[in-house]
């Protein structure tokens, strides 16, 4: 095994675990309802942009919040 694939395996390896951690936190009621609030604050169902007043600051702020919401979501996949 090579030194590059013996890194990708250590990072397959640990993102395999954060995903688990995810999973298991969102699966409690607690964290059912931690998520419910990140979803709200992270703005995961509305637009980054306030049609009456933006900025392009604003805009990256908010995707920025937004993103961080998918990458939860995402790691924290198949729970409901």
């Amino acid at each position: 095994m090579t030194e590059e694939q013996v890194k990708q395996k250590s990072y397959e390896e640990i993102q395999e675990k954060l995903r688990q951690a995810y999973a298991q936190v969102a699966k409690t009621k607690a964290g059912k309802i931690i998520m419910e609030d990140l979803e709200k604050i992270c703005g995961a169902n509305r637009t980054s942009v306030d049609f009456k007043e933006w900025s392009t600051n604003q805009v990256f702020y908010h995707e920025g919040m937004r993103n961080v919401w998918l990458y939860i979501k995402e790691k924290s996949k198949g729970i409901k």
